[in-house]
């Protein structure tokens, strides 16, 4: 057998050094083998390491020899990928020079890519290496491939692109515009590849730029780095340049319009269309007397072109003038001299010149162009553009109201589009609104085309010869429903602290409260499945005071409703006088746990809605198809209400006045639109009541009942309590006068009713209007139900205004009172500020642990990616790092004070574990060894600092390892991959829990101490779970890419959910240890076992004849002296039917045995308590109930119930199907019970 050797099979010439660069035959065939073969994905340095071990280890070879391992490595890219180091330089030496050359030449340059490609070049550079003519030759290559001469360079073709037949001279002095455009984005990209066929275009292009400026040439092109000349202007923090499309336009004489002057900001240039450069330039910029170019003295916001002329005498050069569109200027420091403060140091920002981004705004019937200047703050270098939100919220509300656009990350939106969905009905969805913009951008695009077109026709006279008329632009596309939703989403954060101020803002003195489940299945994300109820708390004129989302109806509501009793004591409003419910208006033993929820208000006074009092009697209704069920509910509506005379009289009068027979065909919506009613009183209600139930008691229709005779006993007997909650309160006006109208000549008012719950049961319908689609994160969730909420109050509110909105109105009424003495609009209630009361999904997360994300404060910067800043004076750009306070974002501040040496071990690290040794700790679990685990994983934390493993560093994780439990050291068990059924996602993978591994658990703890609530990054709200994911990642990436480390340390991937997930139940568990530390355990009865197979079973005798039960008892008494008090307990008398089958099987397993064979038998079918662990049977006190109202079954477990009896449970839910609520939910004590359902 040939011995392995790292050392290649070099192929020279006459001398050694002479190597032959030329392919194989070998490399060749292997080449055209691979030609369409689809390319696998790259493996990571880990996998590429064992499978090198392997190959050595298969050839015989030492897997100690690190150099013949390395010569092993398999090659993740190129035509050649699959093969090994060592095939490489033995077959095609060329490949490998021209692969190293780029490489090293990418990796002086400043690259640190650290890819699993990048990874495999730098191992294939370090195998190169141990040969000197190799190393030599990549050294030759990189010479020869230096700067050329300039006659060489100018002559040299392209080679890519279009443009690929050009020259260097060429492409640079073409006139051409598509290449003028070209060349303008070329001197602002960021190549990514150092060496390649761009790198060096672009280098030719800026050394000529330099030159022509040097040698101050009037002809030459617009440089890259501006000169001193012009006004300073900066780069914007964010992404890469994207250069605009140009349209190709032909070549015509005389052209009416041409770009921003050489000198104006080149990032205007880049990304302005080339049609507004022109008006552009004459309305914003002028030049002073050395001929600098500045802005204009006189600016203004809005800017509109001038349009194409009112009469041709010859066709237009251009199209530019038929398709400009208007410019916007946002200069609040520059125009109105705003004191604008940094946000970080609160120091005065200054201006320092125009920031380098021009948005594209959508409006209504096409786009505009919007610039804005940048500020600086000369304390801490902070750099912000004008528009961005921390400096918006500082302006005065004139000039923060003249800002027109909504911004995102890449396009923007104007606020006069964005209301139209505002109203949040069915016609007002983001479908509609883009259907109406495309229908709108299309009518305009096609009028400029046809004035265009109609004006060069006109021109055109016959033997005169004209050019042909130029391309048309293409219409630019109206974006998609979901951005159009996401700025709408932006549009609502920004008013985010309004909203919540206007729903904190409204108060009543009759409350209703009420809860839904309309919207439950539209939170999607990891918090998808937690809300169960949406309960709400209206007032007596329609408005919602409150709306929260919550895992139970009534769980956690004492939140809430202090916060509400807290909103009023705050704004000093009267507290309320009555509260209507639709359950829990009293109880058996007196109280109202509704009113429980309130204790401060003490003369709130309880009803219960009498709409729901009658549907509870309704339910003795066989069916309601019957036409006798119509006179059956308006007989029990005329024996609660009564209707007041005088208003009945004027009515009366007024229908009388109209002609005759007007009174007889008058209607009940007529009637409750002009008459009150009241309520007769409990003994009056009572006794109509049963009358009407005897009335109906035997009617028949046709062949059908109208009553079931077996409920209605029960019901009426459950329901007549309640005769008291659905009257009147006394002395309280439920009726409040909204107009009047005359008919007849008489004046008739117009009331409206706040009796009941039926205003927050429409606003429940609605309620699913305001959330579009079938589904929505929690941010959206939020921002659609405070806009919603919003907007349905400003409905409901009393004012003079059709649409007003209300901080417009506050804002007009405080102007008007300061100037006039007087309220200039009447309106119901004034905006307060926030009382920080939780609202919708902020209360949900409150219940949950959750925090909800927030968008980032500045529009140029996309969520979760570092903010750059560019430092620009006079036009010289020039790259900073990265903003100010990411470094404290990134990592704990307590860590960097010294990261480049390694951490010297403290009391609880390696100098000292033999003191530590001696305190043994375990974990929750009760397992020994759990110090040296935290030893371990306080010492990993300190990665996520530094990021890598030194020698030194690691050898101390090695000692730490070492002391560590076999158990800690093992393997981990992972949760099975398979699934029958994917949860979410067509691709779902299940991760692992971090308390699958002891140190993972350790090192997600601390985690959690450091990182203990979110942080925000330049407006970015950062959540906590993303801190501590990114801390933790750091860490593995560092112990993974030791080779040492991570053949023993197992640190294994986890995601967001399970990091929630687990650090939910570790806290529920903590809770759990405190609450059953002071609680005795309820007496258990002992389990029953089951007999083992090889002994006979209960009931079954070997000998031949019938078998016979035990005796049992018939019943449990004391114990007797002939019978100990310990003894245990009889076995319970089997039926007849077990004790055949039992008998039948075991005649089959003695048939089994006699024949040698094994009996199998399959498990009984247990049904285990979740609440006491034992069988869902009679004997251990479980039952079932169905309620045939709610179709809900209901179980009970009476160890778990507090030493309730199953008959009383059976008993109350009995009840509480004839009281027709058909639900187990109980508010008590200011909480509610809910029911274990099926």
């Amino acid at each position: 057998m040939v011995q392995m050797d790292y050392v290649p099979k070099l192929r020279v010439g006459s001398t050694p050094n002479d190597l032959i660069l030329k392919a194989s035959p070998e490399a060749d065939a292997f080449s055209r083998q691979q030609e369409g073969v689809r390319s696998h994905r790259p493996k990571n340095p880990a996998s590429t390491m064992q499978g090198a071990r392997d190959r050595v280890s298969a050839g015989g070879g030492d897997c100690s020899d690190t150099k013949l391992v390395l010569s092993r490595h398999e090659i993740q890219f190129g035509k050649y990928s699959g093969q090994t180091f060592h095939w490489l330089l033995s077959n095609d030496v060329g490949y490998l020079i021209m692969i190293l050359a780029a490489h090293h030449q990418e990796r002086e340059s400043g690259d640190l890519d650290t890819s699993p490609i990048k990874q495999n070049q730098d191992a294939l550079s370090r195998y190169a290496r141990l040969f000197p003519c190799v190393t030599s030759a990549v050294h030759q290559s990189r010479v020869s491939d230096g700067p050329s001469s300039e006659g060489a360079l100018h002559s040299r073709r392209l080679g890519f692109g279009e443009h690929a037949g050009l020259s260097y001279r060429e492409f640079y002095e073409s006139a051409d515009p598509v290449v003028q455009s070209y060349r303008m984005w070329l001197r602002r990209a960021r190549v990514q590849s150092t060496g390649s066929s761009m790198d060096h275009l672009k280098r030719y292009v800026m050394g000529r730029d330099q030159k022509g400026k040097a040698a101050s040439s009037p002809s030459a092109p617009p440089t890259s780095s501006s000169s001193s000349s012009g006004p300073s202007i900066s780069s914007a923090p964010g992404g890469p340049v994207v250069p605009a499309p140009v349209v190709p336009a032909p070549v015509v004489p005389a052209p009416a319009s041409g770009p921003l002057p050489a000198d104006a900001p080149e990032s205007w240039r880049s990304t302005l269309p080339r049609v507004q450069h022109e008006w552009v330039s004459r309305a914003l910029f002028t030049r002073d007397q050395s001929g600098k170019l500045i802005l204009n003295t006189e600016l203004q916001s809005w800017n509109y072109p001038p349009g194409p002329r009112q009469l041709y005498f010859q066709p237009p050069a251009s199209f530019d003038a038929f398709f400009q569109r208007p410019f916007f200027l946002w200069v609040p420091y520059r125009m109105w001299q705003c004191t604008i403060s940094c946000p970080v140091c609160a120091h005065r920002m200054t201006g320092c010149g125009l920031y380098k981004t021009v948005r594209k705004v959508l409006d209504s019937d096409g786009w505009y162009f919007m610039g804005t200047e940048y500020l600086e703050c000369r304390r801490c270098g902070k750099k912000l553009a004008s528009w961005s939100r921390s400096i918006l919220s500082q302006l005065d509300e004139e000039y923060r109201r003249m800002f027109p656009a909504v911004l995102t990350y890449r396009l923007s939106c104007d606020k006069r589009v964005l209301v139209q969905m505002r109203g949040r009905s069915l016609g007002s969805s983001a479908v509609r609104l883009r259907s109406c913009l495309v229908e709108q951008h299309t009518a305009a695009w096609m009028n400029s085309c046809i004035r265009f077109m109609s004006t060069y026709k006109k021109s055109m006279m016959p033997g005169v010869t004209v050019p042909p008329p130029p391309d048309l632009p293409e219409m630019d596309l109206v974006p998609t429903r979901q951005w159009i939703l996401s700025a709408f989403a932006t549009d609502s954060f920004a008013r985010l602290e309004e909203m919540r101020a206007k729903v904190t803002s409204v108060f009543g003195s009759v409350l209703k409260m009420d809860s839904t489940k309309k919207i439950t299945r539209k939170l999607s994300g990891h918090a998808a499945g937690t809300i169960q109820w949406v309960s709400n708390v209206g007032n007596e004129h329609g408005q919602v005071l409150m709306s929260v989302l919550t895992a139970a109806e009534g769980y956690g509501l004492q939140q809430m409703t202090s916060g509400l009793v807290r909103r009023y004591q705050q704004a000093k409003e009267e507290p309320p006088l009555v509260l209507y419910v639709d359950r829990e208006c009293c109880s058996i033993t007196g109280g109202s746990a509704a009113a429980a929820l309130f204790p401060e208000w003490t003369q709130l006074v309880v009803r219960l809605d009498i709409g729901r009092f009658m549907r509870r009697l309704a339910a003795m209704v066989t069916t309601k198809s019957l036409p006798l069920y119509a006179q059956f509910m308006q007989r029990l509506s005329a024996s609660i209400f009564t209707w007041d005379q005088e208003d009945i009289a004027l009515l009366k009068r007024a229908k009388e006045a109209e002609g005759p027979g007007a009174w007889s065909r008058v209607s009940f919506k007529e009637m409750a639109r002009h008459c009150r009613r009241h309520t007769r009183g409990a003994q009056e209600t009572g006794r109509l009541i049963e009358e009407t139930l005897d009335h109906f008691k035997s009617a028949r229709d046709g062949m059908a009942i109208l009553l079931d005779q077996e409920r209605v006993e029960g019901i009426w007997s459950t329901q007549r309590r309640h005769l008291q909650c659905i009257q009147d309160p006394p002395g309280l006006q439920l009726y409040t006068r909204t107009g009047q109208l005359t008919r007849g000549g008489v004046t008739l008012p117009v009331y409206r009713c706040s009796r009941g719950s039926t205003s927050l049961e429409s606003f429940h319908l609605h309620l699913n209007r305001f959330i579009p689609g079938t589904s929505a994160s929690a941010m959206n969730i939020q921002l659609y139900l405070l806009e919603g909420l919003t907007r349905w109050n400003e409905d409901h509110r009393r004012a003079s205004v059709e649409r007003g909105d209300s901080q417009d109105l506050d804002t007009i009424n405080q102007l008007a009172q300061s100037l006039y003495g007087r309220r200039l609009v009447d309106s119901c209630t004034g905006i307060r500020e926030y009382t920080g009361e939780l609202i919708g999904v902020n209360y949900l997360f409150s219940q949950t642990g959750r925090v909800l994300q927030e968008l980032p404060d500045d529009p140029d910067v996309p969520e979760g990616e570092e903010e750059e800043e560019d430092d620009d004076d006079d036009f010289v750009e020039q790259e900073e790092g990265v903003d100010e306070g990411l470094q404290e974002f990134l990592f704990d501040t307590e860590f960097l004070s010294d990261t480049s040496q390694p951490r010297q071990p403290a009391k609880s690290e390696p100098a000292n574990l033999q003191d530590a040794a001696q305190q043994e700790c375990v974990d929750p679990d009760g397992s020994p060894g759990y110090q040296h685990v935290l030893n371990l994983a306080e010492y990993l934390v300190e990665l996520r600092v530094a990021g890598r493993v030194t020698v030194v560093r690691e050898a101390q994780i090695l000692a730490l390892w070492e002391k560590l439990r076999e158990g800690d050291k093992g393997p981990v068990n992972y949760s099975p991959r398979y699934r029958d059924q994917l949860t979410q996602g067509r691709f779902s993978v299940p991760f692992t829990r971090p308390d699958a591994n002891r140190l993972v658990e350790a090192i997600c703890i601390l985690l959690c101490r450091i990182h203990h609530q979110s942080r925000s990054l330049a407006g970015a709200r950062i959540s906590r779970w993303s801190l501590i994911l990114r801390s933790y990642c750091t860490i593995r990436d560092g112990v993974l890419g030791n080779p040492t480390l991570r053949a023993k340390l197992c640190l294994f991937e986890i995601n967001q959910r399970m990091l929630i997930q687990w650090f939910n139940w570790r806290k529920e568990s903590q809770e759990g240890y405190v609450l059953q530390a002071h609680v005795p355990p309820d007496p258990m009865p002992p389990p029953r076992e089951r007999p083992p197979l090889d002994q006979p079973l209960p009931g079954v005798s070997d000998q031949p004849g019938p078998s016979q039960a035990p005796d049992l008892p018939a019943a449990a008494g004391p114990t007797t002296e002939a019978e100990p008090a310990n003894a245990a307990p009889s076995p319970p008398q089997l039926p007849k039917t077990t004790l055949w089958k039992r008998r039948k099987l075991e005649k089959k397993r003695q048939e089994a045995e006699r024949r040698g064979q094994d009996f199998k038998i399959k498990a009984p079918f247990a049904c285990v308590c979740s609440l006491c662990r034992q069988p869902k049977t009679k004997h251990f006190g479980h039952s079932r109930f169905f309620n045939k109202k709610s179709r809900t079954m209901f179980h009970f477990c009476q160890n778990s119930s507090g030493g309730r009896s199953v008959e009383d449970w059976l008993r109350e839910k009995r009840r509480e199907e004839g009281d027709g609520g058909g639900n187990s939910h109980k508010i008590q004590n200011g909480r509610l019970q809910v029911g274990f359902r099926a």
